[in-house]
């Protein structure tokens, strides 16, 4: 959002109508030009370009914490309220170089990341989050970092998605140069 009143002002014919959405949508159905996924991506036929990495880790109120202990394996994440998009049941770590999946659960699940971010700052459990989804609350002390011994939380990629392999048209191109560079 930060950079979309910039670019509508600095680009009078720029139309943008944005879709805040969580699910995978089709976009070729839907008629979307260009969607962002932060998510390993399917051999769909959808033309992706990488943006940036997106590093992952779990963070934890210092609140949650005091009353549950700090997981230091993770096998011990069996033990704790790991927070998670709604249906999914496992976080991914790897480990030696190889990816692992680690069944977690929660009583408390959100279909979109302000959900379950904002139910770990209130110390309802341990979240896997972006590095940028989190700065404020590192800042101001409402979440810890919480490393787990020998693992890391798998990266994702942040994804631009275009329907077909037609050329990028001149709004597209700079919508995401703008976006790519505010990610940096």
């Amino acid at each position: 959002m930060p950079i979309i009143g910039d670019l509508l002002h600095e680009n009078p014919g720029l139309k943008i109508d944005l879709d805040l959405n969580d699910s995978i949508v089709d976009i070729v159905a839907s008629g979307v030009d260009l969607a962002i996924r932060i998510a390993p991506l399917k051999d769909s036929g959808l033309i992706a370009r990488r943006l940036v990495d997106n590093p992952k880790l779990i963070y934890a109120a210092p609140s949650y914490l005091e009353r549950n202990g700090t997981p230091e394996t993770i096998d011990d994440l069996e033990h704790h309220e790991c927070l998670t998009f709604t249906n999914f049941t496992h976080w991914q770590f790897l480990l030696n170089g190889k990816e692992r999946s680690i069944r977690v659960g929660s009583r408390f699940s959100s279909s979109g990341v302000d959900g379950f971010l904002s139910a770990c700052v209130s110390g309802l459990g341990l979240a896997q989050l972006s590095a940028w989804d989190v700065k404020e609350e590192l800042a101001n002390g409402s979440l810890v970092p919480v490393h787990i011994h020998g693992v890391s939380p798998r990266d994702l990629a942040i994804w631009a998605v275009f329907p077909s392999r037609r050329q990028v048209l001149p709004k597209l191109r700079v919508f995401l140069d703008r976006f790519q560079r505010s990610l940096v």
